[in-house]
């Protein structure tokens, strides 16, 4: 815990991931890594000089007071109890002097090692060049307050009248580049209900007693509403740790921090289609064939495309089993079925990774020769920590199945705004050098795959 603190705001941001994938009964000291989540080491600030030096006189009129300590701190902001001259509780987020002074310096460093990573990883699985690119577009845009004020006021706006969604009011006219003012919700953060179930404590009894809600409930309503506003391409909470779900009484559940937002500009066809496949998945209909097809259309939508229509595009006349489509079908299929994969695809269905199943076991060493596009990879990592998070509390799946049949249902309800969305349209020529470039990459990560997948 102590050597959290130390850490920095993208270093934090790292570890909250790496937490939501740790399972729980295997960590003894999962309590302290949990603190990653809503705490960590504050910069030294005098607040009200702070204030004084980014706000203007009027601004500055409007707060009351402030605690001189936060009581919370994130990866690139700490969070101050106040109190407007109105009376409202309020809540004044402040960008961390830290993060302004060395956040360059370490994402030139992340830099440096990505460039490293891509010069020795042969399999190419990710474009690191390109990874780096957007987690430094990211990094600088949630330090960018403006930006997040803006977001939080049009979830606000968006959910004004929602039955059970509560977004915190931002007070646009005290914010800025680096000061936002928001009220305060009062409630019970998920991070504190896994601590307590850490504990030992029935997290379902806890919060119907203290709040008078039903956990499973909330939680069903923060995922459809992040996994609906994807499919359909609205703007959506890309960063759905436990620390930003507030538990309120009656059902009711708030969302905060929006510094990662992000939405579903093409492909959301392939996406609602990766969503049918989850709901399979967890009514226990899996087809691994079929998923990993599915998921391929969505993170590699051309190379799909390629594959699909790669006989006819290179005058092969084929049917049935011997399409280059369904060659890769069998494929993944035997990879699942090989006996040295059970032990990890027993353990990685068990806790309900299926993803992992199809990068770890299936795609091992990248033997397919995939390169994912990093949009697709940041949705899915947004909509796998939601999934993993309920899987915290929700370990046989049935909430989260409710979940994703209420999604499936809402997309078909508006299928105007996903069907014209699919990505993966070329021509010809541009498939050919697809398909030319994913062989030359299969033919270097796995030569007996591809060697299979040429056979006639």
């Amino acid at each position: 815990s102590a050597k959290l603190e130390e850490l920095g705001g993208i270093y934090i941001k790292f570890l909250q991931i790496v937490v939501l994938n740790l399972d729980p009964q295997k960590q003894r000291n999962y309590k302290d890594l949990l603190a990653v989540y809503e705490q960590s080491k504050p910069d030294s600030i005098h607040i009200w000089s702070y204030l004084g030096g980014n706000l203007s006189a009027y601004q500055l009129s409007q707060i009351k007071r402030v605690t001189e300590e936060p009581f919370a701190t994130g990866s690139f902001g700490q969070v101050y109890r106040a109190e407007l001259a109105s009376g409202q509780e309020v809540v004044v987020k402040v960008l961390r002097p830290s993060v302004e002074k060395y956040l360059r310096y370490d994402l030139r460093l992340i830099g440096l090692l990505s460039q490293a990573f891509s010069l020795v990883d042969k399999q190419n699985i990710i474009n690191f060049r390109s990874m780096f690119k957007q987690f430094k577009q990211s990094s600088l845009l949630e330090t960018d307050y403006i930006h997040e004020a803006q977001v939080a006021n049009h979830y606000y706006q968006r959910y004004a009248d929602h039955p059970s969604m509560v977004i915190p009011k931002t007070y646009l006219e005290l914010s800025n580049r680096r000061v936002i003012v928001q009220e305060y919700v009062h409630g019970l953060s998920v991070t504190s209900v896994l601590e307590l179930q850490t504990n030992g404590h029935d997290p379902q009894a806890y919060v119907s007693e203290t709040l008078n809600s039903d956990l499973f409930h909330q939680l069903q309503v923060v995922g459809a509403e992040l996994l609906g506003k994807a499919v359909l391409g609205e703007i959506m909470q890309a960063d759905p740790h436990p620390g930003n779900i507030i538990l309120l009484p009656n059902n009711k559940v708030a969302l905060i921090d929006f510094g990662m937002s992000s939405y579903l500009a093409t492909n959301r066809f392939a996406f609602y289609e990766m969503l049918v496949q989850y709901v399979k998945f967890y009514s226990g209909n899996l087809a691994i064939e079929d998923f990993s097809m599915s998921a391929l259309k969505f993170l590699e939508p051309d190379l799909h495309e390629a594959i699909t229509h790669a006989d006819k595009l290179l005058g092969e006349q084929v049917t049935g089993d011997n399409s280059m489509q369904n060659k890769v079908k069998s494929a993944v299929r035997e990879m699942f079925d090989d006996e040295s994969n059970q032990p990890m695809i027993a353990r990685l269905l068990d806790q309900k990774m299926i993803m992992k199943v199809l990068f770890f076991a299936i795609n091992k060493g990248n033997r397919f020769g995939f390169s994912f596009d990093l949009q697709a990879i940041n949705l899915i990592k947004a909509a796998q920590n939601y999934l993993m998070l309920m899987g915290q509390f929700d370990k046989d799946g049935i909430v989260i199945y409710n979940v994703l049949k209420e999604v499936v249902e809402m997309a078909e309800n508006n299928f105007d705004q996903v069907v014209d969305m699919q990505a993966g349209n070329t021509d010809p020529a541009e498939t050919i050098e697809t398909l030319s470039h994913w062989l030359d990459k299969m033919a270097r990560n796995d030569p007996w795959l591809m060697n299979k997948l040429a056979e006639g």
